[in-house]
């Protein structure tokens, strides 16, 4: 069961971005905020290198969206550590289904700062 990895064949050929996430909730409303996303069963399998190569072939960004949380911030060091991963969190909620849910199920706001985190992606420093 390691090896699956949930929502790769929804993915475009291409996108701009591809967020590794840890639930499939996750993948589903990131898909309905027009950020395809992937995830394996469990925080805590990381993906291999071949994935991540794989996956960084079909996006000009591939980013991890961490929990707001002890373990999210765990699997957020070795994403970054071992691959250099940008990383994204919602502010203050554990993750983008409770941001949505605090919103009053309004997607809006979390579309906004995914958006925003994009452009940040493309920005010239």
């Amino acid at each position: 069961m390691e090896d699956v990895i949930m929502g790769y064949s929804q993915l475009p050929k291409y996108s701009p971005v591809i967020a590794i996430t840890k639930a499939y909730k996750d993948i589903m409303l990131l898909d309905e905020c027009g950020f395809p996303s992937v995830c394996k069963y469990g925080e805590w399998m990381i993906f291999d290198d071949f994935i991540i190569n794989v996956l960084t072939k079909r996006c000009d960004h591939l980013i991890y969206i961490v929990d707001n949380d002890s373990t999210g911030n765990r699997v957020m060091t070795i994403y970054q550590d071992k691959y250099d991963l940008p990383v994204w969190s919602t502010p203050i909620e554990k993750d983008p289904s409770d941001f949505v849910k605090a919103n009053n199920a309004d997607k809006t706001p979390l579309i906004e700062l995914l958006n925003n985190f994009k452009l940040s992606l493309y920005a010239k420093f």
